[in-house]
């Protein structure tokens, strides 16, 4: 696939942001067609293992049910990223969806699903193991300490919770670093090994750019489960597992295409920087004279971009 660069000129986290939702919104149609079929197959498994884990509260009744919740989770987490990374494509490529090369899109990012489910297998675990846990040992530490204060509690606080925050603060460095291997494979067509080091590379000095888009990501995708642990008078007017869907799955999937296109933007501007993308993409036009003056151009009309 032609390497295409959305805009010739570094953004800011805030115009990357910007640029994804403003897409988004206008683009509405042509991303739900995009991703429909992987999206349509991952929200029944995500809600499957998500019903799985309801009810269940002591650990003899979680292990038995580990496994599927397990395999349905990443099943579900892999069907977004393929989707996600055909967004990535269509952001460096707008014609994907109207010259019919989506599905030869799919198919290459399919040839590359193990590598594929190697990045989402990574990233479950820097994000459920190296943040979310320790978070919840650390406020339970807390409580605890409050709680019930002893000798054994203070060496805990004084101890635990460093070791814990450190981890944590190291699974996040992980995440940001290593926040574009799915655009590097979705655009390079890499292995996951190189897609991570690429990854790396081009995050290095735009870390801050990448923490903040990675920041807006995981407040989409965890952001409105939250809002259900506090309910409150929502659930005095609605029926609880209804809005229960409503806030752990159904918003987030929709609201999950802007974290991909931000991401696909990211992956444009790290080149940019690194690379200079952008003048190699200006140059290979001065050498291509008989390009179609409107090739940046939608139809004749002005580029979405």
């Amino acid at each position: 696939m032609a390497e295409a660069v959305p805009a010739i000129h570094p953004r800011s986290a805030g115009d990357i942001l910007d640029h994804a939702v403003r897409l988004y919104r206008r683009q509405f149609l042509s991303i739900f067609k995009l991703i429909l079929i992987p999206f349509g197959l991952a929200f029944p498994l995500s809600v499957w293992a998500d019903s799985l884990m309801t009810g269940q509260e002591t650990v003899r009744e979680l292990l038995p049910i580990l496994p599927r919740w397990i395999a349905l989770t990443t099943a579900s987490m892999w069907l977004y990223a393929l989707g996600g990374g055909a967004l990535i494509c269509w952001v460096s490529d707008p014609e994907i969806c109207t010259s019919g090369r989506i599905w030869n899109t799919y198919g290459r990012l399919i040839r590359r699903g193990i590598s594929l489910g190697c990045l989402v297998a990574l990233s479950f675990l820097l994000a459920v193991g190296g943040l979310i846990i320790p978070v919840f040992v650390i406020v339970g530490t807390v409580v605890v300490a409050l709680t019930a204060w002893d000798r054994a509690i203070s060496i805990l606080v004084l101890v635990g919770i460093p070791v814990m925050g450190a981890f944590s603060v190291g699974a996040a460095v992980l995440l940001c670093r290593w926040s574009l291997p799915v655009s590097v494979l979705a655009i390079e067509d890499v292995s996951w090994v190189t897609a991570l080091q690429r990854s790396w590379r081009l995050v290095r000095g735009n870390f801050w750019r990448a923490a903040t888009i990675t920041l807006f990501a995981l407040v989409l995708e965890i952001g409105p489960m939250l809002l259900f642990a506090f309910p409150g008078f929502l659930l005095d007017e609605f029926d609880a597992p209804l809005m229960e869907l409503l806030l752990t799955q159904v918003t987030p999937a929709i609201l999950s295409p802007i974290a991909w296109i931000a991401s696909g933007f990211l992956y444009f501007d790290c080149r940019i920087r690194h690379e200079a993308l952008d003048l190699e993409t200006m140059a290979r036009k001065l050498d291509a004279p008989d390009e179609n003056p409107v090739a940046a151009t939608e139809g004749g009309k002005p580029s979405r971009y």
